[in-house]
């Protein structure tokens, strides 16, 4: 309905609620339905949201029901695809950093998912402004009526044509990588991280595995907890790393320091490795300012 697109964000009396938990925490997804005249009913906490959270939210106004696989477990879905099928309502899943595994890319619609949001970058290495919609084939024609040669509220957020064709070769690419041997490459970084300070009393490497439950991507984590009799502190040990040549910037907090090896290149850990043995065995972490 090209007029009501061109309406947009005033919805008429169509529905226009969507059933979003809060373990979705990201604003910004809020906004982008709020943008585009969409009311949000948000169930659940911060920590947890059940089936029956959602179930409670639907109403005849419901648009739709969207489920967070970045907090959610899978094991969920199901269970809330049956709740708002029953009320005639599609679900949206947003899977924008759940590549790898592969198969979500086709699991996710068999499962009866409705629309499945993938980002472009993350897992598919492609433009970080481009991105992929899977699902029922109305509802991506749906979508397509915002896009060239109509406008709308999504004008301002238009994807060009090199990151479309980039977009397409990263899928190629995607699809035809050996992603065991890539998941097996990521999981030798981790354990050569860990390695390099394994022997040091007060720093215990904690090894996160890939396709844990509550967060699906496959690629791994190795997280240093520094204890209080560690040579060095955590955020002086991170100070000292982004301080030195090459610039090594490490997630963490002020008792640990997290490195994903999903994004490094060939030799990187290496490095990452060699800096951090240094650093702890010289003592040489930077004081607080």
């Amino acid at each position: 309905d090209e007029e009501a697109v061109a309406a947009l964000p005033d919805t008429g009396d169509r529905p226009n609620e969507f059933v979003i938990s809060l373990v979705d925490g990201h604003y910004y997804v809020h906004q982008g339905f709020r943008v585009c005249g969409g009311k949000l009913t948000k169930i659940g906490t911060r920590q947890s949201v059940t089936e029956r959270d959602y179930a409670d939210g639907i109403t005849e106004r419901t648009a739709a029901v969207v489920f967070f696989l970045g907090s959610q477990p899978m094991e969920q879905l199901p269970g809330i695809i049956e709740i708002a099928h029953a009320a005639d309502v599609p679900v949206i899943v947003d899977a924008a950093a759940q590549l790898p595994p592969r198969s979500n890319l086709t699991d996710l619609p068999r499962m009866g998912v409705d629309l499945t949001v993938f980002s472009g970058g993350k897992g598919l290495f492609g433009p970080q402004s481009s991105g992929l919609i899977l699902g029922r084939a109305d509802l991506i024609r749906a979508c397509a009526v915002s896009s060239n040669p109509h406008s709308g509220v999504g004008r301002g957020m238009k994807v060009g044509k090199e990151e479309i064709v980039g977009l397409l070769t990263a899928v190629e690419i995607f699809m035809e990588q050996d992603e065991e041997a890539v998941i097996e490459e990521w999981e030798r970084r981790c354990k050569l991280i860990a390695a390099a300070v394994a022997h040091v009393d007060g720093i215990e490497p904690a090894y996160q595995p890939p396709y844990t439950s509550k967060f699906p991507p496959a690629s791994p984590l190795i997280r240093l907890d520094f204890a209080a009799d560690a040579p060095a502190g955590a955020a002086d040990v991170a100070r000292e790393l982004e301080a030195g040549e090459p610039s090594i910037v490490v997630g963490g907090s002020a008792t640990s320091i997290t490195v994903g090896p999903q994004t490094l290149q060939e030799g990187e850990a290496e490095i990452i490795a060699e800096r951090l043995a240094a650093i702890v065995k010289l003592g040489k972490a930077a004081a607080p300012g």
